[in-house]
């Protein structure tokens, strides 16, 4: 019983990841456009392209089936053309209410924030259900620290964007 079950599932997985035929996005992209306006800390709404992402929308009554955190680049990572990644230099600018919502975020998901003079070095880490950040830090850095310790706690490892509801 178990195996027939097992490869029923199997068969409904493989249906539901295939993509549907003669799909047209809802919405056009410009990833040229995108890639120069991204920020980290931004929330991309995305629609799939498989029939999984049709009931998705469909239950939720939304256009988009998945969401995404941006949390910047990739070590390792290239323009499509090859070329390097420019380095990243140290977050500037104001986040403005986005730390604020950020920590409203992690905290309603149960994960204790803790503030310290010393991190051996780092500006942040992250364990155990808890981010400690390093005193000091300019509200970007802090933001920037905030998104990178949250993503290492929802289990992302290596990632330019994670997915909603990982905690």
């Amino acid at each position: 019983m178990g195996v027939m079950l097992d490869t029923i599932g199997q068969l409904i997985a493989g249906y539901l990841q295939k993509e549907v035929p003669g799909y047209e996005p809802f919405t056009p992209s410009d990833p040229e456009h995108l890639r120069g306006v991204i920020e980290p800390g931004d929330v991309l709404l995305v629609e799939g392209n498989n029939r999984i992402s049709g009931i998705i929308k469909y239950l939720t009554q939304s256009t988009w089936s998945h969401g995404a955190l941006y949390v910047g680049p990739v070590d390792g990572a290239c323009e499509p053309d090859g070329e390097p990644l420019a380095e990243p230099g140290e977050a500037t600018g104001d986040p403005g209410t986005k730390t604020a919502s950020l920590k409203t975020t992690i905290l309603g998901q149960g994960i204790a924030l803790e503030s310290v003079d010393d991190l051996g070095g780092a500006l942040g880490t992250s364990s155990g259900g808890c981010i400690r950040l390093l005193n000091g830090l300019t509200p970007a850095m802090e933001f920037t620290t905030l998104v990178h310790e949250y993503a290492h706690l929802c289990g992302v490892e290596n990632y330019v964007a994670f997915a909603s509801g990982c905690a």
